[in-house]
């Protein structure tokens, strides 16, 4: 079993629930857990604290999956966390085809960013962790979405900041059409290859409805909602 024992105090943001262990509230780890390993995280008397992504390249040292230690983190929990994921924004649907699908910790997939640009899907690795599951999330991505194509551009700073090299490129199916428009709705352009291809933020991009003035001229812009 790997453990990372907490030093003593360190675990009050943990029970607060929040999802992050730094560098310096770690007083030692047990069995040389190595990048992505899901380790348990321990206060200083050995009580469970929470599950988590182990990064010893990162001042945030552990990304916790759950606080639950009935809870097995395998791809079956990466599936299920993705499915959920999903479901939260399906009344989004009818209103655009611009959707952040899975956001980080808020979806309690540390690291883990998916946007869909109608049948385009759009993912980041920008952690350890999810690097370990990255097929185990993509297919679940594609299972829940029915979407057959997916980019990666894993090219963020964060990126390296957790000792991992930049990755772009194609995962499952067809390179994004080049400039060209995917669809259209009255809250949302999505250009799939600007989106996929470019150096932007997946985030500004996802905005969609509420700031379309960002994105490349049209002739006759999408109304905002």
């Amino acid at each position: 079993m790997n453990d990372v024992v907490l030093k003593p105090g360190k675990e009050k943001s943990l029970l607060r629930r929040h999802p992050w262990v730094y560098a310096t509230a770690v007083a030692q780890a047990v069995g040389r857990p190595q990048a992505g390993d899901t380790v348990r995280v321990v206060d200083g008397r050995g009580n469970f604290l929470a599950w988590g992504a182990y990064s010893p390249d990162s001042q945030i040292r552990v990304r916790c999956w759950t606080f639950r230690e009935d809870e097995p983190v395998d791809a079956g929990w990466m599936a299920a966390r993705v499915a959920d994921a999903v479901a939260r924004r399906a009344a989004l649907a009818g209103r655009t085809d611009a959707v952040r699908l899975v956001f980080g910790e808020a979806d309690a997939l540390p690291g883990f960013v998916a946007d869909r640009y109608a049948g385009q899907l759009v993912v980041q690795f920008l952690a350890a962790g999810v690097e370990r599951w990255r097929d185990a999330l993509v297919d679940a991505l594609v299972a829940a979405t029915g979407c057959a194509d997916v980019y990666e551009r894993s090219d963020a700073a964060a990126r390296e900041r957790e000792g991992l090299a930049p990755r772009t490129g194609v995962l499952r199916g067809a390179e994004p059409p080049p400039r060209s428009r995917s669809s259209r709705t009255a809250c949302a352009t999505a250009w799939t290859w600007s989106t996929a291809t470019r150096p932007a933020s997946t985030w500004t991009s996802a905005r969609a409805g509420a700031g379309w003035r960002n994105w490349p001229r049209w002739p006759a812009p999408a109304p905002r909602c």
